[in-house]
C-alpha cells in the first residue's frame, strides 16, 4: 500500500513540476480595429453620408439586392454599432470594432484570422442618391493578427 501511495505521489509531483515549467499561452483576446472612412464626391467631402458595415458577405449582397437605389427608408439588418454618419469633413469612424474570425494557439501565442468587413456608403445631396461603386465588392481584409492587436485602417470612399 505504501509503495502505491509513493508512486502516485511521485507522479503527481512530476506533473506539477512539468506544468510549472511550461509557459502560459497568452489569453485569447479578440483583436480590434479603429476604422476611419473618408467620403468625397471626387472634389468635396460629403457630410451626412451613411456608412454601413456588414460582418458577412451574404448580408451585404442581400442588402444590395433589396436596395439597389440606396433608398434611405430601407435599412440593412445590422446592429446600430455597424452604422455611422460622416461629419462636415466627410469622416465616419468606428472605434474598437471587434475583428471576429478564427483563433488558434501556436506555441505561446494566440493568432487570429479575422473575417473581412464589407461596407456600403450612401448619401443624398439635393436630389439623386449617390452610392459607392456597387459594381465592385467593397471589403476590408485583415492579415493574421496576434491576440489583443489593435489595427488602424483608413478607407477613402468615392461616391458617385
Amino acid at each position: 500500500m505504501m509503495n502505491r501511495f509513493s508512486s502516485l505521489s511521485l507522479i503527481l509531483l512530476m506533473a506539477v513540476a512539468i506544468t510549472a515549467c511550461v509557459e502560459d499561452i497568452n489569453p485569447n483576446i479578440t483583436p480590434v480595429a479603429n476604422l476611419s472612412f473618408y467620403v468625397t464626391d471626387g472634389t468635396n467631402p460629403v457630410q451626412g453620408a451613411v456608412v454601413y458595415l456588414f460582418p458577412f458577405q451574404t448580408t451585404y449582397n442581400t442588402y444590395l439586392a433589396d436596395n439597389p437605389e440606396g433608398n434611405d427608408q430601407i435599412t440593412p439588418p445590422i446592429s446600430s454599432d455597424n452604422v455611422a454618419v460622416t461629419d462636415v469633413n466627410g469622416l465616419a469612424t468606428f472605434r474598437n470594432k471587434a475583428l471576429d474570425g478564427n483563433s488558434f494557439a501556436s506555441g505561446t501565442t494566440w493568432f487570429h484570422r479575422p473575417n473581412p468587413i464589407y461596407f456600403r456608403v450612401e448619401a443624398t445631396r439635393s436630389g439623386p442618391v449617390y452610392l459607392t461603386n456597387d459594381d465592385d465588392v467593397f471589403k476590408i481584409s485583415f492579415g493574421e493578427l496576434e491576440s489583443g492587436d489593435v489595427v488602424n485602417e483608413e478607407v477613402d470612399v468615392l461616391i458617385k
